[in-house]
C-alpha cells in the first residue's frame, strides 16, 4: 500500500499543471490553419521567386543603363564562357533552392549536413564562377553610367531580390521545418543568395574585383546570415 501510495503521489507530482494544458489549448486555437498545403506552397516558391528575379533585373537594368541585362552583354570571345557561367549559375541557384526546400518522405527535410554543405559553398562557388577571370574587362557598353567602385547599386539590386526569395521560401516552408530549422534557415538564405547572385551577374557590366566583392558576394553573405536568424522563427512547428 505504502508503494502504491508512492507511485499515485510521483504521479500526480509529474503530471503537467492545469495551466499548462490551458495555454496549449489556446495556442491551438488561435493557429490558423493554412489555406494551402505545404507542397503547393513550395510549387509556387519555385515559381514566383525566378519571375521576380527576372521582372527585377529587367526594370532595373532599364532604369539605370535604358538596356535589358547590361551584364549578359559581352564581346564575340567571351560569349561560350558567359553562356556557360550563366548555366551554372543558374544550375547552383536551382540546387540550392531544392535542397533549402526538400521536405523528403517523412516531411523532415534533407539531412543536416546537406544543409550545412549548401549554406557553406554558395558563395565560394559563386566567386570561383565570377571573381576568377571576370567576363567584362571594361566597361564601354555603360561609358555614360557610373559604376561604384563598392557596388552599391549591385548591393541594393541584390538585397531585394535576396530578402523577396528569403519571404518566398520561409512563407513556402511556414510552420513545416521539425527539425534543424537553424540549418534550413541558413539553406534558405543561401538559395535567396544564390538568387541574388545570379540576378546581379544579369544586371551589372562591372568586372571589378572589389566591386564584385562588395556589391555582389558580401550581400550574399548578409542574406545567408538573414536566413539563419530570421527564418526559422516563422518555419518551425
Amino acid at each position: 500500500m505504502a508503494q502504491m501510495s508512492s507511485e499515485s503521489r510521483w504521479h500526480h507530482a509529474t503530471e503537467p499543471p492545469p495551466a499548462l494544458h490551458d495555454r496549449i489549448r489556446a495556442r491551438i486555437a488561435n493557429e490558423r490553419a493554412p489555406t494551402m498545403r505545404t507542397r503547393h506552397r513550395i510549387m509556387l516558391a519555385v515559381v514566383v521567386v525566378p519571375l521576380i528575379v527576372a521582372c527585377i533585373v529587367l526594370i532595373a537594368s532599364q532604369l539605370v543603363y535604358h538596356r535589358y541585362a547590361v551584364g549578359l552583354d559581352v564581346d564575340s570571345t567571351r560569349v561560350t564562357k558567359l553562356l556557360l557561367t550563366l548555366f551554372l549559375l543558374a544550375a547552383m541557384a536551382m540546387i540550392a533552392t531544392a535542397v533549402a526546400l526538400w521536405r523528403g518522405r517523412g516531411g523532415f527535410g534533407i539531412g543536416a549536413a546537406s544543409l550545412a554543405i549548401a549554406a557553406a559553398l554558395v558563395v565560394p562557388l559563386y566567386a570561383a564562377l565570377t571573381l576568377i577571370r571576370p567576363l567584362h574587362v571594361s566597361d564601354d557598353a555603360v561609358i555614360n553610367v557610373v559604376i561604384s567602385p563598392w557596388g552599391l547599386r549591385c548591393a541594393v539590386l541584390a538585397g531585394v531580390v535576396g530578402l523577396s526569395a528569403i519571404a518566398a521560401f520561409t512563407a513556402a516552408l511556414r510552420r513545416a521545418v521539425a527539425v534543424a530549422s537553424r540549418l534550413r534557415g541558413a539553406a534558405i538564405g543561401a538559395a535567396a543568395g544564390a538568387w541574388a547572385g545570379l540576378a546581379v551577374f544579369a544586371f551589372c557590366p562591372s568586372g571589378e574585383q572589389q566591386h564584385l566583392v562588395a556589391g555582389h558576394i558580401v550581400p550574399m553573405l548578409v542574406l545567408i546570415a538573414i536566413g539563419a536568424l530570421l527564418a526559422p522563427r516563422f518555419v518551425r512547428p
